[in-house]
C-alpha cells in the first residue's frame, strides 16, 4: 500500500507499507520524490501519533455515520439526492432529475451556493453530478451539523427554483 498527502499534514512525504515477505522481495534499487527528509520524516511521525492518540479513525467512523445519517434524511426530504455512498467521512450524494438523469447544472448550482456559505464540497460522477464530502478528520460534530444545515438549505433554494 503506498501513502502520501494527509500523511505529512501539508509536508511532502510518501510511504510503501508492506508484510515483511513483500517488502523484503523488493531489492532493486528505487528512487523517492517524497522520501528522504529526516525532518520531513519526524513531522509524518508526529501525524501518525497525533492519530493514535485522538483516535482519528474511530472519529471519522462516527462523524461518518452522522453525515451519512444526515445525507440519508435529506435524501428522504428531497427527490433531487438520488444516492448516498461512501465510508467513513468520504461520502457522496448524487443528485438526479426525474427520471433518474444525472442533475449536472443544479450540483453546480448547489456547489456554488454552499461555497456562498462557507462550505467548499466537490463534485464528481460521469455526469458531475455527485457532491463529495471529504472533511478533515478533526471535523467536529458541529461542524457536520451545520454542513448539514447549509445542504438543506441549498436543496430547499433548488427546489423551490424548480430543481
Amino acid at each position: 500500500m503506498t501513502l502520501a498527502k494527509a500523511m505529512g499534514n501539508g509536508f511532502p512525504i510518501a510511504a510503501m507499507v508492506a508484510r515483511g515477505d513483500l517488502a523484503r522481495a523488493q531489492t532493486r534499487p528505487a528512487a523517492s520524490t517524497l522520501g528522504g527528509s529526516p525532518f520531513t520524516a519526524s513531522v509524518a511521525l508526529a501525524v501518525l501519533d497525533y492519530h493514535v492518540k485522538e483516535n482519528l479513525a474511530a472519529r471519522a467512523e462516527r462523524l461518518g455515520a452522522r453525515l451519512k445519517e444526515g445525507l440519508l434524511a435529506l435524501k428522504e426530504e428531497f427527490p433531487l439526492v438520488g444516492d448516498v455512498r461512501g465510508k467513513g467521512l468520504m461520502l457522496g450524494a448524487e443528485l438526479v432529475r426525474e427520471g433518474k438523469e444525472p442533475a449536472g447544472e443544479e450540483t453546480d448550482r448547489i456547489l456554488e451556493a454552499m461555497k456562498d456559505r462557507g462550505v467548499f464540497i466537490g463534485k464528481t460522477g460521469a455526469g458531475r453530478n455527485v457532491l463529495t464530502f471529504l472533511p478533515p478528520l478533526v471535523i467536529e460534530e458541529g461542524d457536520v451539523d451545520a454542513v448539514l444545515a447549509a445542504l438543506r438549505e441549498c436543496l430547499t433554494e433548488e427546489t423551490e427554483r424548480g430543481g
